[in-house]
Protein backbone atom coordinates (compact mmCIF):
# COMPACT_ATOMS: atom_id res chain seq x y z
CA UNK A 1 0.00 0.00 0.00
CA UNK A 2 1.14 3.56 -1.15
CA UNK A 3 0.86 6.86 1.09
CA UNK A 4 1.16 10.32 -0.22
CA UNK A 5 4.41 12.16 1.09
CA UNK A 6 2.68 15.77 -0.19
CA UNK A 7 5.17 16.23 -2.35
CA UNK A 8 4.42 14.34 -5.63
CA UNK A 9 5.33 10.83 -4.81
CA UNK A 10 4.16 8.30 -2.51
CA UNK A 11 6.17 5.71 -0.24
CA UNK A 12 5.22 2.09 1.04
CA UNK A 13 3.82 2.11 4.60
CA UNK A 14 5.25 -1.52 4.93
CA UNK A 15 9.01 0.84 4.63
CA UNK A 16 7.94 2.84 7.88
CA UNK A 17 7.49 -0.23 9.31
CA UNK A 18 11.03 -1.23 8.77
CA UNK A 19 13.55 -1.37 11.95
CA UNK A 20 15.88 -0.35 9.69
CA UNK A 21 14.64 2.83 8.82
CA UNK A 22 12.42 3.83 12.50
CA UNK A 23 14.42 6.60 14.33
CA UNK A 24 16.28 4.77 17.06
CA UNK A 25 14.78 5.18 20.59
CA UNK A 26 17.44 7.31 21.59
CA UNK A 27 17.19 9.85 19.08
CA UNK A 28 13.75 10.25 19.89
CA UNK A 29 14.42 10.33 23.72
CA UNK A 30 17.20 13.62 23.22
CA UNK A 31 14.44 15.31 20.69
CA UNK A 32 11.78 15.01 23.47
CA UNK A 33 14.36 16.44 25.84
CA UNK A 34 15.33 19.40 23.51
CA UNK A 35 11.49 20.29 23.47
CA UNK A 36 11.48 19.98 26.79
CA UNK A 37 13.89 21.98 28.04
CA UNK A 38 13.09 25.01 24.90
CA UNK A 39 9.40 24.84 26.82
CA UNK A 40 10.98 25.31 29.97
CA UNK A 41 13.39 28.13 29.33
CA UNK A 42 10.52 29.98 27.01
CA UNK A 43 8.01 29.26 30.14
CA UNK A 44 11.03 30.69 32.11
CA UNK A 45 11.39 33.79 29.80
CA UNK A 46 7.83 34.69 29.96
CA UNK A 47 7.42 34.51 34.14
CA UNK A 48 10.11 36.53 34.27
CA UNK A 49 9.03 39.10 31.67
CA UNK A 50 5.53 39.14 33.46
CA UNK A 51 6.91 39.73 36.86
CA UNK A 52 9.35 42.47 35.74
CA UNK A 53 6.19 44.23 33.87
CA UNK A 54 4.28 44.39 37.24
CA UNK A 55 7.70 45.72 39.45
CA UNK A 56 8.03 48.41 36.34
CA UNK A 57 4.51 49.57 37.17
CA UNK A 58 5.00 49.49 40.90
CA UNK A 59 8.50 51.79 40.82
CA UNK A 60 6.67 54.07 38.30
CA UNK A 61 3.74 54.35 40.67
CA UNK A 62 5.87 54.83 43.84
CA UNK A 63 7.83 57.49 41.86
CA UNK A 64 4.49 59.06 40.88
CA UNK A 65 3.86 58.90 44.89
CA UNK A 66 7.37 61.20 45.32
CA UNK A 67 6.63 63.36 42.77
CA UNK A 68 3.38 64.17 44.00
CA UNK A 69 3.58 63.98 48.00
CA UNK A 70 3.58 67.72 48.30
CA UNK A 71 2.51 69.06 45.19
CA UNK A 72 -0.41 71.20 46.78
CA UNK A 73 1.24 72.31 50.13
CA UNK A 74 2.54 75.91 49.50
CA UNK A 75 4.42 75.38 52.71
CA UNK A 76 4.67 76.56 55.98
CA UNK A 77 3.12 74.48 58.76
CA UNK A 78 0.04 75.92 59.24
CA UNK A 79 -2.90 73.60 60.73
CA UNK A 80 -5.15 74.13 57.91
CA UNK A 81 -2.11 73.02 55.07
CA UNK A 82 -1.69 70.04 56.78
CA UNK A 83 -5.15 69.35 56.82
CA UNK A 84 -5.20 70.07 53.55
CA UNK A 85 -2.02 68.29 51.85
CA UNK A 86 -3.50 64.90 54.61
CA UNK A 87 -7.29 65.43 52.66
CA UNK A 88 -5.17 65.59 49.08
CA UNK A 89 -2.82 62.16 50.11
CA UNK A 90 -5.56 59.93 49.20
CA UNK A 91 -8.02 61.77 46.98
CA UNK A 92 -9.00 60.76 43.35
CA UNK A 93 -7.03 64.28 41.88
CA UNK A 94 -3.76 62.87 43.39
CA UNK A 95 -4.45 59.35 42.26
CA UNK A 96 -4.92 60.30 38.62
CA UNK A 97 -1.75 62.88 38.71
CA UNK A 98 -0.06 59.42 40.08
CA UNK A 99 -0.93 57.30 37.46
CA UNK A 100 0.71 59.87 34.73
CA UNK A 101 4.01 58.85 36.32
CA UNK A 102 3.37 55.37 35.62
CA UNK A 103 4.54 52.90 32.85
CA UNK A 104 7.26 55.50 32.10
CA UNK A 105 10.99 55.23 31.94
CA UNK A 106 11.60 59.03 32.51
CA UNK A 107 9.66 58.72 35.56
CA UNK A 108 12.79 56.76 36.73
CA UNK A 109 16.18 57.77 37.96
CA UNK A 110 17.27 54.60 37.08
CA UNK A 111 15.48 52.46 34.65
CA UNK A 112 18.68 49.90 33.78
CA UNK A 113 17.00 47.33 35.36
CA UNK A 114 14.16 47.09 33.23
CA UNK A 115 16.05 47.39 29.93
CA UNK A 116 15.86 43.55 29.14
CA UNK A 117 11.88 43.21 29.55
CA UNK A 118 10.10 43.19 26.44
CA UNK A 119 7.07 44.83 25.87
CA UNK A 120 7.35 46.81 28.58
CA UNK A 121 5.43 49.71 28.51
CA UNK A 122 2.21 48.23 26.35
CA UNK A 123 2.26 46.08 28.98
CA UNK A 124 2.70 47.49 31.88
CA UNK A 125 -0.29 50.04 30.17
CA UNK A 126 -1.99 46.84 30.01
CA UNK A 127 -1.65 45.87 33.64
CA UNK A 128 -2.97 49.44 34.82
CA UNK A 129 -6.14 48.85 32.69
CA UNK A 130 -6.84 45.46 33.69
CA UNK A 131 -6.07 46.01 37.44
CA UNK A 132 -6.38 49.59 37.75
CA UNK A 133 -9.48 48.86 40.51
CA UNK A 134 -6.71 46.60 42.78
CA UNK A 135 -4.21 49.95 42.45
CA UNK A 136 -7.26 52.21 43.61
CA UNK A 137 -7.89 49.94 46.68
CA UNK A 138 -4.10 49.64 47.81
CA UNK A 139 -3.78 53.52 47.36
CA UNK A 140 -7.51 54.91 48.82
CA UNK A 141 -7.73 51.73 51.84
CA UNK A 142 -4.23 49.72 52.36
CA UNK A 143 -1.80 52.74 52.05
CA UNK A 144 -1.23 52.45 55.99
CA UNK A 145 -1.96 48.47 56.71
CA UNK A 146 0.26 46.96 52.86
CA UNK A 147 2.68 49.86 52.46
CA UNK A 148 4.67 47.49 50.12
CA UNK A 149 2.66 47.82 46.68
CA UNK A 150 4.99 45.24 45.26
CA UNK A 151 4.12 42.63 47.65
CA UNK A 152 0.88 43.63 47.89
CA UNK A 153 0.04 44.19 44.04
CA UNK A 154 3.07 41.89 42.19
CA UNK A 155 3.30 39.07 44.82
CA UNK A 156 0.13 38.46 46.98
CA UNK A 157 -3.08 39.67 44.41
CA UNK A 158 -1.99 39.54 40.94
CA UNK A 159 0.95 36.28 41.72
CA UNK A 160 3.23 37.70 38.79
CA UNK A 161 6.97 37.31 40.86
CA UNK A 162 7.43 35.64 44.14
CA UNK A 163 9.32 37.39 47.53
CA UNK A 164 13.30 37.47 47.28
CA UNK A 165 14.53 33.95 48.00
CA UNK A 166 11.68 32.01 46.94
CA UNK A 167 11.01 30.26 43.13
CA UNK A 168 7.93 28.92 41.07
CA UNK A 169 4.43 28.96 40.52
CA UNK A 170 3.98 28.11 44.67
CA UNK A 171 6.98 30.68 45.49
CA UNK A 172 8.83 27.95 47.72
CA UNK A 173 11.91 28.97 49.34
CA UNK A 174 15.19 28.26 47.51
CA UNK A 175 18.14 26.39 49.04
CA UNK A 176 19.38 27.55 52.42
CA UNK A 177 16.68 30.57 53.17
CA UNK A 178 14.48 27.29 54.89
CA UNK A 179 16.73 27.35 57.62
CA UNK A 180 17.06 31.04 58.05
CA UNK A 181 20.68 31.57 55.77
CA UNK A 182 21.20 33.44 52.82
CA UNK A 183 19.94 32.03 49.56
CA UNK A 184 22.32 29.32 48.46
CA UNK A 185 24.58 29.86 51.39
CA UNK A 186 25.66 33.09 49.77
CA UNK A 187 27.88 31.48 47.49
CA UNK A 188 25.38 31.19 44.16
CA UNK A 189 21.94 31.87 42.30
CA UNK A 190 19.08 29.66 42.71
CA UNK A 191 17.04 29.60 39.74
CA UNK A 192 13.83 31.30 39.68
CA UNK A 193 14.71 33.55 42.72
CA UNK A 194 11.64 36.07 42.82
CA UNK A 195 9.71 34.67 39.87
CA UNK A 196 7.13 32.39 39.42
CA UNK A 197 9.30 29.59 37.27
CA UNK A 198 12.69 27.63 37.86
CA UNK A 199 13.82 24.57 39.39
CA UNK A 200 15.02 26.98 42.54
CA UNK A 201 18.39 24.48 41.88
CA UNK A 202 21.73 26.69 42.88
CA UNK A 203 24.42 27.69 40.56
CA UNK A 204 27.41 28.12 42.93
CA UNK A 205 30.09 30.68 42.27
CA UNK A 206 33.51 29.15 41.06
CA UNK A 207 34.92 27.42 44.30
CA UNK A 208 31.89 26.36 45.52
CA UNK A 209 29.50 23.30 45.66
CA UNK A 210 27.08 21.37 46.61
CA UNK A 211 23.12 21.38 47.15
CA UNK A 212 23.83 24.45 48.93
CA UNK A 213 26.75 25.60 47.91
CA UNK A 214 27.95 25.03 51.25
CA UNK A 215 31.32 23.44 50.10
CA UNK A 216 34.92 24.21 48.21
CA UNK A 217 35.07 22.51 45.21
CA UNK A 218 37.95 20.56 44.34
CA UNK A 219 41.17 22.49 44.33
CA UNK A 220 40.18 25.10 46.83
CA UNK A 221 40.54 25.10 50.62
CA UNK A 222 38.27 26.55 53.50
CA UNK A 223 39.71 30.24 54.61
CA UNK A 224 36.87 30.15 56.80
CA UNK A 225 33.84 27.57 57.77
CA UNK A 226 30.82 27.21 59.70
CA UNK A 227 26.96 26.63 60.21
CA UNK A 228 26.07 29.82 58.20
CA UNK A 229 28.83 30.47 56.58
CA UNK A 230 31.81 29.98 54.10
CA UNK A 231 34.91 31.31 52.24
CA UNK A 232 37.10 29.73 49.84
CA UNK A 233 40.56 30.11 48.45
CA UNK A 234 42.15 28.47 45.45
CA UNK A 235 44.93 26.27 45.69
CA UNK A 236 48.23 26.90 44.56
CA UNK A 237 49.07 26.10 41.07
CA UNK A 238 51.58 23.17 41.88
CA UNK A 239 49.17 21.42 43.90
CA UNK A 240 47.76 18.07 42.37
CA UNK A 241 45.78 16.94 44.91
CA UNK A 242 43.78 19.54 46.68
CA UNK A 243 45.53 21.55 49.23
CA UNK A 244 44.95 22.72 52.66
CA UNK A 245 45.80 25.83 52.87
CA UNK A 246 47.53 28.62 50.51
CA UNK A 247 50.60 28.69 48.91
CA UNK A 248 53.01 25.63 47.71
CA UNK A 249 53.20 24.77 51.46
CA UNK A 250 49.45 24.08 51.87
CA UNK A 251 49.65 21.63 48.47
CA UNK A 252 48.86 17.50 49.27
CA UNK A 253 51.31 16.63 46.25
CA UNK A 254 52.61 18.09 43.42
CA UNK A 255 51.44 18.24 39.63
CA UNK A 256 53.96 17.16 36.94
CA UNK A 257 56.93 20.20 36.34
CA UNK A 258 57.05 20.96 40.27
CA UNK A 259 58.93 19.08 43.10
CA UNK A 260 58.15 18.85 46.42
CA UNK A 261 60.34 20.43 48.84
CA UNK A 262 60.44 19.97 52.67
CA UNK A 263 60.58 23.15 53.83
CA UNK A 264 59.29 25.11 50.76
CA UNK A 265 56.40 22.82 49.64
CA UNK A 266 55.66 22.36 45.68
CA UNK A 267 58.46 24.51 43.84
CA UNK A 268 58.93 25.00 40.12
CA UNK A 269 61.15 22.48 38.32
CA UNK A 270 63.91 24.34 36.33
CA UNK A 271 64.04 21.85 33.28
CA UNK A 272 66.01 24.00 31.36
CA UNK A 273 69.49 23.64 33.97
CA UNK A 274 69.05 19.76 33.08
CA UNK A 275 70.21 19.90 29.93
CA UNK A 276 68.63 17.75 28.23
CA UNK A 277 66.07 19.69 26.58
CA UNK A 278 65.66 21.97 23.59
CA UNK A 279 68.65 20.01 21.24
CA UNK A 280 68.04 20.78 17.99
CA UNK A 281 70.45 23.33 16.29
CA UNK A 282 69.91 26.83 17.35
CA UNK A 283 67.55 26.20 19.77
CA UNK A 284 66.92 27.79 23.21
CA UNK A 285 65.42 26.23 26.55
CA UNK A 286 62.77 28.69 28.04
CA UNK A 287 61.65 27.63 31.45
CA UNK A 288 58.03 28.26 32.28
CA UNK A 289 55.79 28.09 35.45
CA UNK A 290 55.44 24.00 35.78
CA UNK A 291 56.77 23.41 32.32
CA UNK A 292 59.49 24.33 29.40
CA UNK A 293 58.92 25.69 25.79
CA UNK A 294 61.81 25.47 23.19
CA UNK A 295 62.50 28.56 21.32
CA UNK A 296 64.29 29.45 18.46
CA UNK A 297 67.78 32.04 19.37
CA UNK A 298 67.75 35.34 18.51
CA UNK A 299 68.45 35.46 14.49
CA UNK A 300 66.43 32.38 13.63
CA UNK A 301 63.06 31.21 13.41
CA UNK A 302 60.77 28.12 13.33
CA UNK A 303 60.51 26.66 9.82
CA UNK A 304 57.55 24.25 8.52
CA UNK A 305 59.94 21.33 9.39
CA UNK A 306 59.79 22.37 13.06
CA UNK A 307 63.39 23.45 12.28
CA UNK A 308 65.13 26.60 13.87
CA UNK A 309 66.46 28.62 10.59
CA UNK A 310 67.81 32.02 10.18
CA UNK A 311 65.91 34.96 9.74
CA UNK A 312 67.32 37.51 7.49
CA UNK A 313 65.45 40.31 8.57
CA UNK A 314 65.99 39.86 11.93
CA UNK A 315 69.42 39.01 10.87
CA UNK A 316 69.93 42.85 9.27
CA UNK A 317 68.76 44.47 12.74
CA UNK A 318 70.90 42.24 14.81
CA UNK A 319 73.85 43.53 12.20
CA UNK A 320 72.37 47.34 12.16
CA UNK A 321 72.43 47.57 16.13
CA UNK A 322 76.19 45.99 16.79
CA UNK A 323 77.54 48.26 13.92
CA UNK A 324 80.83 50.03 15.47
CA UNK A 325 80.37 53.51 16.75
CA UNK A 326 83.15 54.46 14.13
CA UNK A 327 80.69 53.73 10.90
CA UNK A 328 77.59 55.49 13.02
CA UNK A 329 79.21 58.90 14.37
CA UNK A 330 79.11 62.17 12.43
CA UNK A 331 82.91 62.72 13.98
CA UNK A 332 84.26 59.32 13.54
CA UNK A 333 87.05 59.00 10.65
CA UNK A 334 86.49 56.67 7.43
CA UNK A 335 88.00 53.40 7.89
CA UNK A 336 91.71 53.00 6.94
CA UNK A 337 92.44 56.26 7.65
CA UNK A 338 94.61 56.10 10.30
CA UNK A 339 95.89 59.43 10.73
CA UNK A 340 92.84 60.46 11.11
CA UNK A 341 92.26 57.95 13.58
CA UNK A 342 95.07 58.65 15.73
CA UNK A 343 94.28 62.60 16.13
CA UNK A 344 90.82 61.59 17.36
CA UNK A 345 92.26 59.41 19.92
CA UNK A 346 94.98 61.61 20.93
CA UNK A 347 92.28 64.74 21.11
CA UNK A 348 90.10 61.91 23.53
Amino acid sequence: MLAPTGFGSSISLESCRDPKLAMPPSTGILIGALFLLAGTVAASSVAENACMQCKFLVETFKAGMKKTEKQHFAGGNTDWEERKLGKFATSETRFIEVLEHACKKESLADSKEFDAAKDLKFRCHTLVEEHEEVLEKWFFKKQTSDPDLFDYLCISDLKKCCATGHFGQACEPCPAVQKGLPVCFGRGSCDGNGYRSGTGKCKCEKGYVGHLCSNCDAYFYPIHQNDTAIECGECYDGCASGCTAAGPKGCRSCRSGYTMDGMLGCMDIDECVEGTKCLKDNEVCTNLVGSYRCDCAKGFRRNNNEECEVDIEAQKVINDTTASPETTSDTAPEAGDSEAAAEVHSDL
